[in-house]
């Protein structure tokens, strides 16, 4: 009988630890960098309602009939299953027939940093 030679190899205890170190340092790369998107990808959606939010503000005071006075003004606004809170201020421009609107939107009550700032304009509409 001719002798059987197993050429087959075990992978000794270090091996394997090497190979778990070196798994598990990738699946914390990846954690981390689906962690970043999911967060970048949130900041994005929030800031684009926001910019609906400011938007419709703008064009609540350009849709008004009457010439928007200057002043400061605020509240809160449903969109995006959330509750968004704006201020808007309408001020005078060096031009008489124009005012700007700037609007804030915040995520919180206290509105302590705004998500998106706004601004726009609107013409004194012509009689006659």
């Amino acid at each position: 009988m001719s002798g059987f030679r197993q050429s087959a190899r075990a992978f000794s205890l270090i091996e394997v630890l090497v190979a778990m170190v070196v798994l598990a340092a990738a699946l914390t790369a990846v954690i981390q960098s689906t962690t970043a998107a999911t967060a970048s990808e949130q900041r994005l959606i929030e800031g684009s309602v926001a910019r609906w939010v400011a938007s419709n503000q703008i064009a609540l005071v350009r849709a008004q009939p009457d010439w928007p006075k200057p002043g400061l003004d605020q509240g809160s606004t449903r969109m995006g299953q959330r509750t968004w809170y704006w201020r808007r201020s309408v001020s005078n421009t060096a031009e008489p027939d124009l005012r700007r609107i700037d609007v804030q939107v915040y995520t919180d009550p206290q509105q302590e940093q705004p998500v998106v700032k706004l601004s726009g304009f609107v013409g004194r509409r012509q009689r006659g």
